[in-house]
């Protein structure tokens, strides 16, 4: 038997932090892909994940993976910040459903997720890579004792007149030890959760200066409650003083680990240039993509 998985990288385009408190989180799926293939294997097979890494720890449970050759590769070298580490576990576990023929069910599959991760994430990011597009998340609490449940609506980009960008910063900070970091923020967190409801309708009503006004003030929150590293802030508000640039921000935890900037069309072709001309290799709506795809290239 043998296996290719491919799993999207994805990006954060708002919500981070409000999802951990039950508001919504909208992620990006998009290109490049990162890709692990499977071989059935007689031999003594070494893995490519850390063993305490959720596809680590995911392979320690799986005696079907255990027998396979692992091949894995990372489109972005490895620095982090496009969800590398979701990607390892949405991979293993897709090989796992296939070598095991058992479908994949969302909300199982997300809640075993949780497990591996101790619930220090909202898993997002997982939920994105697995299903593509541009996926809007909120975790729904549940009765006392029984598992939350996690509503995901699929989403499209009302604004043809803005285009979006984004790239990988120098910086990236761990998302699991950031939120161990903030965890005495959790009763100030709650204002995050309207304010990300706020602009998760004016996106699906498409009204751009609601839009961005809300965008402005959920950021600007972040930085008060010190979730957005100073240099990020910096950086925005440089980029937010260009011409046609409707709003800077930073994704991810602290929003160090990739930058994302939207501009008027009028302004998009004078962006690209300047971005080329710095050498910055560039994301954008073009590379949105469908999520993992997996295909079986035995023969």
């Amino acid at each position: 038997m043998s296996l290719l998985v491919m799993v999207p990288s994805k990006t954060f385009l708002y919500g981070e932090y409000a999802v951990l408190r039950g508001g919504k989180g909208c992620v990006v799926a998009h290109e490049p892909w990162f890709t692990l293939e499977a071989h059935l294997s007689c031999e003594q097979n070494s893995f490519p994940f850390h063993a305490e890494s959720p596809a680590g720890r995911f392979i320690s449970q799986n005696s079907a993976l255990k027998k396979m050759k692992l091949l894995w590769r990372d489109p972005h070298g490895g620095v982090g910040g496009f969800g590398g580490s979701t990607a390892e576990y949405n991979s293993v576990l897709q090989a796992g459903l296939s070598v095991l023929g058992r479908p994949f069910r969302l909300q199982n599959e997300w809640e075993k997720y949780r497990e591996l991760i101790q619930s220090k994430g909202s898993g997002a990011d997982f939920i994105a890579q697995a299903l593509g597009g541009i996926c809007e998340v909120q975790i729904l609490s549940s009765a006392e004792g029984r598992s939350p449940q996690v509503r995901v609506e699929s989403r499209s980009w009302p604004f043809k007149d803005v285009e979006i960008y984004w790239w990988k910063t120098s910086q990236k900070v761990k998302t699991h030890e950031d939120l161990q970091q903030k965890i005495s923020l959790d009763m100030e967190l709650n204002q995050l959760v309207f304010m990300a409801d706020k602009i998760s309708a004016a996106l699906s009503q498409g009204k751009k200066e609601d839009f961005f006004a809300e965008m402005k003030e959920f950021y600007q929150e972040l930085a008060r409650l010190g979730l957005q590293d100073p240099a990020v802030v910096r950086d925005a508000q440089e980029w937010m003083s260009g011409p046609g640039v409707l709003f800077a921000k930073g994704c991810g935890a602290q929003g160090a680990d990739v930058f994302m900037i939207f501009v008027d069309k009028s302004a998009d072709l004078k962006l690209r240039q300047d971005l080329e001309n710095r050498g910055i290799r560039y994301y954008g709506r073009k590379d949105i993509t469908e999520g993992v795809k997996i295909r079986d290239n035995t023969y």
